[in-house]
């Protein structure tokens, strides 16, 4: 399994960055090392970028040139060269990630330009977005929002210039103690409590000193408890239980509340996240007084951007939770990814969803990189010669499947861009490798027509891409509402000009159980469309992390009234469905595969379906598709019998594995195989 590149943000241009140095390296240590391989990129203290090298410590002193910041440097005014060559360094780095995960401390995050960078780039991202977090960085917009949607927040005045004081009604109506801070600004920085009256001007000054508009709040008795907020892939928000802010409880972090009030909580918690356009993960504070007898609760502080360490309040309400602190980051990472299929695109991109140019960022020339481009499409080619001029590299294209005969025309390039539509054979790995290939891009999510271990073997290294995961999933609803309404009978008899209703009348999703077998990008997608229509969802995964049930397969079969695939296709998963567990599913139950063709044994699909037990299929893929699917088959005979048998049956839906074929979907899957050439010769640059 090709791995997922995380770009690991931190840093920050703050006086004491430390915390997030330790939450890097807290990351770093916990990363799931099968799924992810991280690339660090730290910000200093004076505000220079900078890939950090693969065995560098993210909390060690690095010795810089002359001008360069290290940690806990400045930086010296008289580079300019050097930052804008460090700078462009570390955007060709972040421009080649899967997702971003910023664990900055301060500036450049705490006011989200960091944020609008990475949307430029086009490149996904973990929490909130730009205008998420313009409204969080300013404590007084973020109490006035919240005010006006009904949620309680400390009485407070703005004083909008220095020279600016609080009056004395405002005095009087505040009372003692009081909270001067600044509105937006660095955590911790500038933040005064005012016991004594006299006291007040000169905090006030203080926190002036930090941001041109400071806030001046009652300081709310109470207990401080905090509520952490979850965004998961699907969408879900979920509550953690309440812990104390500092994570330093005498009995642990959790804290025990009446279930009343911790409902009341985690409703407040999330209202709170939505209406502040927070993403990924964010922590609530809530300061809640029962003196007296009667309950007050008031929202003290959101921090939409909690600090990712294993010891941190939100670790330890996860971890009390069930989801330990390494389970809590594939669930964030996961969520950013989510973000893929809605990035922003400039009005004047000439590409759909392009990461920014490499060469653009800089004056500085870089070599060139040559892809040998196979089994290239016509529409494809079009795409290649568009995008290549645009990211550097130059193409050679041929509409021939790669082989051992040809294998020639990738001499002098190390990197190769393949089809999906033919077996890749280890003769003709050899061969690539003897011409000096040494990485494969397969323009396609699965990898199965190729051996990873015999070209592993050989020296070459095999990387697939992300499309839109919109095309298959929109594509799998619209064979599932086919299937309900038997399109296929209803299409054909009104060809021949037979108006009237047939005697089968069609089912409505809301009434039915959908079961998805594998919940990745594209099954999760799938469920996302299915909340709409209001049915049951049933899932089963490997690695669930959807809202929907898990269940184990039998139990999903003979429960679902539509089963749909989406899990990729290795030795574990063929032959999913067959002759044994279809047996066992809901008798008239309908199959939708848009995954691979293996999925199913097709001879048990063919029988159960002959005998009545399901009540009907749509295939985008099946078994020997190839040399079949994407060919002209009307002047020469299709030898694959049960192909045949499938499209005589009127309750079967054949397409030839055209689920993908979208505008975006086949940009992102030309786009992504350039990319990940240019980051494979990148790393081995600078390895």
């Amino acid at each position: 399994m090709t791995k997922l590149r995380i770009g690991v943000l931190y840093g920050g241009q703050h006086p004491g960055p430390d915390v997030s140095y330790d939450a890097a390296v807290a990351v770093l240590a916990h990363l799931n090392r099968e799924r992810f391989d991280p690339v660090p990129v730290r910000i200093s203290s004076g505000g220079r970028w900078r890939v950090a090298a693969p065995t560098e410590s993210p909390g060690q002193r690095i010795t810089a040139p002359a001008g360069v910041a290290a940690r806990g440097q400045g930086t010296k005014p008289n580079a300019p060269a050097a930052r804008s060559a460090a700078l462009t360094s570390a955007m060709k780095a972040l421009a080649g990630v899967d997702v971003v995960l910023p664990v900055l401390h301060g500036t450049p995050d705490e006011d989200s330009t960091v944020r609008g960078l990475l949307d430029l780039l086009a490149v996904p991202y973990v929490g909130r977005g730009v205008a998420g977090g313009v409204i969080g960085m300013d404590k007084a917009f973020t109490r006035a929002v919240l005010r006006a949607e009904g949620i309680k927040v400390a009485d407070a005045v703005v004083l909008r210039s220095p020279g600016e004081t609080v009056g004395d009604s405002d005095r009087a109506r505040l009372g003692l103690p009081l909270l001067v801070k600044p509105s937006c600004g660095n955590p911790g920085e500038g933040v005064t409590r005012v016991d004594d009256a006299a006291a007040l001007d000169a905090a006030v000054a203080e926190a002036f000193r930090f941001d041109a508009k400071v806030l001046v709040e009652r300081a709310v008795p109470g207990q401080e408890i905090s509520i952490s907020v979850l965004q998961h892939p699907d969408g879900r928000l979920v509550a953690s239980p309440p812990v104390h802010p500092l994570g330093d409880a005498g009995d642990g972090p959790v804290v025990p509340l009446d279930p009343a009030l911790c409902a009341a909580l985690d409703e407040i918690a999330i209202r709170a996240f939505r209406i502040l356009g927070c993403a990924g993960l964010a922590r609530i504070n809530f300061l809640v007084d029962t003196a007296g007898g009667r309950t007050s609760v008031v929202l003290h502080e959101v921090d939409a951007r909690p600090v990712l360490v294993p010891g941190s309040p939100d670790a330890a309400a996860w971890n009390s939770a069930g989801l330990p602190y390494a389970a809590l980051l594939d669930v964030l990472i996961d969520t950013g990814l989510a973000r893929r299929g809605s990035l922003p695109v400039p009005a004047d991109a000439t590409l759909p969803r392009s990461h920014m140019s490499p060469s653009s960022l800089s004056p500085v020339i870089r070599p060139e990189t040559g892809i040998t481009v196979f089994s290239c499409a016509p529409d494809e080619a079009v795409l290649f010669r568009e995008m290549a001029p645009h990211l550097g590299v130059v193409t050679t294209i041929t509409a021939e499947h790669v082989s051992e005969a040809n294998a020639s025309l990738a001499a002098g390039n190390r990197c190769v861009s393949v089809g999906h539509k033919s077996k890749v054979t280890n003769a003709t790995l050899l061969a690539l490798s003897r011409v000096g290939v040494r990485y494969i891009s397969t323009r396609s999510v699965g990898f199965d027509h190729i051996d990873i271990t015999y070209a592993q073997s050989v020296g070459i290294t095999v990387g697939n891409v992300f499309y839109s995961p919109d095309s298959v999933a929109d594509y799998t609803i619209m064979q599932m509402l086919m299937l309900l309404r038997d399109a296929k009978s209803t299409i054909h008899r009104t060809d021949e000009h037979d108006y009237r209703l047939h005697e089968v009348r069609g089912k409505e999703l809301r009434d039915l159980t959908v079961g998805v077998v594998g919940t990745g990008r594209i099954g999760t997608a799938v469920i996302d469309r299915l909340h709409g229509f209001g049915c049951r969802i049933l899932a089963r995964d490997s690695s669930p992390a959807t809202a929907a049930s898990q269940i184990p397969l039998d139990i999903l079969l003979q429960q679902s009234d539509i089963v749909t695939l989406h899990t990729p296709l290795n030795a574990s998963t063929h032959h999913l469905l067959n002759s044994r567990n279809l047996g066992q599913a809901k008798k008239g139950a309908f199959i939708v595969n848009t995954g691979r063709g293996a999925l199913i044994d097709t001879a048990a699909l063919v029988s159960a379906l002959d005998n009545g037990k399901l009540g009907g299929a749509a295939l985008d893929v099946i078994e020997g598709e190839a040399g079949i699917f994407y060919a002209d088959c009307r002047d020469r005979p299709v030898e694959n019998k049960l192909l045949l048998r499938l499209q005589e049956m009127p309750n079967v839906l054949i397409s030839p594995h055209t689920a993908y074929y979208t505008d975006r979907a086949l940009s992102d899957t030309v786009e992504n195989s350039i990319i990940n050439c240019l980051s494979f010769e990148s790393e081995n640059r600078r390895g």
